[in-house]
């Protein structure tokens, strides 16, 4: 979901900046167009984003890893106001909490997103704008799914689930079933 949320921040106009912590995944997010990318485990992710933008920090931040990360996140909220933090996941496995003093002192919002299920709650005609949007975006090859040849068969999706444990995938994982047998 992150390179995708990428590619779309992109294709609008976003200057974004991804956050990562091995250097292959940097190389990764800067072949996807990241214009610029933080390695947490070298690197401070609130002082390098205060350089990135002269100290404005960030209006939107897209956060799907919860624990330490989603407390980075907040500190790198914008200060003057109208920030949105976008809450996407727990992928750490820690459902983080927040001292809403910050989000009243720096005058954001937190925002869950639930993917699909949040389009249902806009108007149809909306809906089906951002669909299409999304289908001409992919034709036209500006969204690009990420899964970078880790597919594995039903009898290996033990080892493809080992390797999200192990934060090796990049992108996504995909299952094969074996779709020609009779149901």
């Amino acid at each position: 979901m992150g390179i995708m949320a990428l590619q779309i921040a992109k294709i609008i106009g976003a200057v974004v900046i991804g956050v990562v912590g091995t250097e292959e995944k940097a190389k990764i997010l800067k072949q996807y167009g990241a214009d610029h990318v933080i390695n947490y485990s070298t690197e401070s992710v609130r002082d390098r984003v205060a350089e990135i933008t002269d100290g404005h920090y960030c209006d939107v931040v897209y956060e799907s890893v919860g624990g330490k990360m989603f407390d980075e996140c907040v500190r790198c909220m914008t200060p003057e106001g109208g920030g949105r933090l976008l809450v996407i996941g727990f992928a750490s496995g820690q459902i983080p909490k927040i001292a809403v003093n910050l989000a009243l002192i720096k005058g954001f919002s937190v925002v869950g997103v639930r993917s699909g299920a949040q389009l249902h709650m806009f108007n149809h005609k909306y809906r089906d704008e951002c669909h299409q949007d999304l289908v001409n975006w992919a034709k036209a090859g500006k969204l690009v799914p990420p899964i970078n040849g880790q597919e594995y068969e039903l009898s290996g999706a033990r080892e493809g689930f080992r390797l999200i444990l192990d934060k090796k995938v990049i992108g996504k994982a995909v299952i094969k079933f074996n779709v020609s047998a009779k149901l």
